[in-house]
């Protein structure tokens, strides 16, 4: 299993945090998601070869978060 870090600008209270684990959580080959507003990070565990650059395109139809770094 993979794991990647994801910074987001955007997330300021718990229910930000469930609205980008639930769209992280939607997208294939995502196992687990854990999200803090307070670090504005998402932890993200996902199959083994899954394609990156996948989380700008799940928040594209949620307004008010961006993307602004993913680690490995």
């Amino acid at each position: 299993m993979d794991y990647q870090r994801v910074s987001i600008k955007g997330m300021g209270c718990e229910n930000c945090e469930k609205k980008i684990r639930a769209a992280f959580e939607a997208l294939p080959g995502v196992k687990e998601v854990t999200a803090s507003h307070e670090t504005g990070v998402a932890e993200v565990f996902l199959e083994a070869g899954v394609p990156k650059g996948m989380y700008e395109k799940a928040l594209s139809g949620i307004e008010g978060y961006e993307v602004t770094g993913v680690e490995e």
